[in-house]
């Protein structure tokens, strides 16, 4: 009885490292199209892969890929907070400098709310305060490119699951 289970249990286990992972993939079948204007940013080397679209008057919208914060309470994680943010570049000409930045950018958007969030700054009661959050993420923005690179950062939504 013990051998079978083993060999069972053996051959259960090079199944499944044998097995591939299926992905969801835009390919194929879905008349999956992009709009007129919007493109994937290429990949820089360390890059952040994101979504590159063209607004009015020469303006470009590159969406970084989703953030997730643990908010902290005193002894644990109280919520988690997903948020999508998008810059507005001003010209076409900046949007590989500004690519090439995200790593840095992102990096410095988690230094500054990270363990923050809880914190009555950035809050309306429970709930975030996406003015106040937005201020502070264009202040740490203008630390890296010049108001003529990047106009504007737009918080595109957020999240927030509470753990009780």
């Amino acid at each position: 009885m013990r051998k079978s289970m083993l060999i069972l249990s053996l051959i259960f286990s090079m199944v499944l490292l044998t097995v591939q992972p299926a992905y969801a993939s835009g390919h194929g079948g879905g008349g999956d199209k992009k709009a007129e204007g919007e493109k994937k940013a290429e990949k820089k080397k360390g890059g952040a892969p994101s979504m590159l679209t063209q607004g009015p008057e020469n303006s470009y919208y590159l969406k970084l890929d989703p953030m997730i914060m643990p908010v902290l309470g005193k002894n644990n994680v109280q919520e988690v907070v997903s948020m999508i943010v998008a810059l507005q570049i001003s010209e076409e000409k900046n949007v590989a400098q500004v690519a090439h930045l995200i790593p840095k950018i992102k990096d410095a958007y988690m230094n500054a709310l990270y363990g923050n969030l809880n914190k009555a700054t950035y809050r309306n009661g429970q709930f975030l305060d996406v003015t106040k959050l937005k201020n502070k993420l264009v202040l740490v923005t203008q630390g890296f490119a010049d108001k003529k690179v990047i106009q504007d950062v737009l918080i595109q939504g957020i999240s927030q699951r509470q753990f009780n």
